[in-house]
């Protein structure tokens, strides 16, 4: 959903909150705040375009958007749904609830901003999977077994098995803490914060995470990062699926459909992964939820807390032809699905 450009300088004056219209970080056409994203910018470092829709900050790219709905909740300290309301109906019209805001902000109600996650690098043993065959087979025929369509005849690329490791930058290993897992990379704003593995071989535990004993799962969202539409371009419907394989089958296939895919890596479902959510719905016409069939409670449980976004509360997804999970959706069922989510 596009909102143009905000009105932010009734909205910074009625919070009371600093911004300056000159100096050396400040662009023509633009005013310049303390970047809240930062917590501890000396200067006024975040960029505020007034005729349209930009704010970005100069110490970490990370800390920029086209839309004003995540700057607006980070400055007001307000939930998500109050944002959207603000970004869509303005400040005029919603007056007394800036008030409301900026009686917090004055007094002593702060709120408990989480640190940061810590970027990680991936260990020597775990190597992209378009490496030496001996190494990165196993773990291509795994993803043909899944479903992904394998080359024609015998080609050793292993055809979308190859291709779609390539794209999401799957990586495996032989030896090591995750040896024999399909490791699927976590990111969030270009930074790797995590991996979770999928066992390929016979193990007690299927999926395995680092870091280990993390709230990393609690807070993410799988390919979020894939997810975000580039400016410019709008994809049409969003689905929000549970683990990483079937995030991988519904976007990847999904792409040529205008459709991409996050997940949830399990089935909790936190305020973080709201906002991430909501921030990505604001690039999309529509958003779908796609559990596994066995969770279709759950589906319906974050579909009612969702009723905040854009476009209302998002339309909970069956699998066709009685399919536990979207992982086992071969091409031909994905695109029928895909069809009728776009047909609604």
């Amino acid at each position: 959903m596009s909102f143009g450009a905000f009105d932010w300088l009734p909205f910074l004056e009625r919070l009371g909150i600093e911004y300056v219209t000159r100096g050396p970080n400040v662009a023509r056409g633009n005013i310049n705040i303390c970047c809240p994203f930062c917590g501890d910018d000396p200067s006024h470092h975040l960029g505020i375009a007034l005729t349209r829709p930009f704010w970005g900050c100069f110490r970490d790219s990370g800390h920029r958007g086209l839309s004003p709905v995540r700057l607006i909740r980070e400055l007001a300290r307000c939930s998500w749904p109050e944002a959207y309301q603000i970004a869509q109906e303005g400040v005029e019209a919603v007056v007394e609830e800036l008030d409301v805001l900026a009686q917090k902000l004055a007094g002593d109600d702060q709120r408990v901003i989480e640190a940061p996650l810590a970027e990680v690098r991936w260990p020597r043993e775990l190597q992209r999977l378009d490496g030496p065959v001996h190494l990165t087979s196993r773990f291509l025929d795994y993803l043909v077994g899944r479903g992904f369509r394998a080359g024609a005849g015998n080609a050793p690329t292993h055809g979308d098995a190859m291709r779609a490791a390539t794209r999401y930058e799957l990586r495996g290993a032989i030896e090591g803490d995750f040896a024999w897992r399909l490791c699927f990379p976590i990111t969030l704003r270009g930074r790797l914060v995590g991996w979770t593995g999928r066992a390929i071989a016979p193990a007690q535990i299927r999926y395995k995470t680092h870091p280990p004993g993390s709230s990393t799962l609690g807070r993410v969202l799988f390919n979020f990062d894939g997810a975000l539409a580039r400016p410019g371009t709008r994809r049409r419907v969003l689905f929000l699926c549970e683990g990483p394989l079937d995030v991988l089958k519904v976007d990847f296939y999904g792409l040529e459909h205008g459709v991409a895919a996050v997940g949830l890596l399990g089935l909790t479902f936190s305020e973080g992964k709201a906002e991430l959510l909501g921030e990505l719905a604001e690039s999309y016409e529509r958003v779908a939820i796609l559990l596994d069939s066995d969770a279709q409670a759950k589906a319906l449980d974050i579909a009612g807390s969702l009723s905040w976004l854009p476009g209302g509360a998002p339309r909970v997804v069956e699998l066709p032809g009685g399919a536990k999970d979207p992982g086992e959706l071969r091409a031909g069922g994905l695109s029928a699905l895909f069809e009728d989510a776009l047909s609604r």
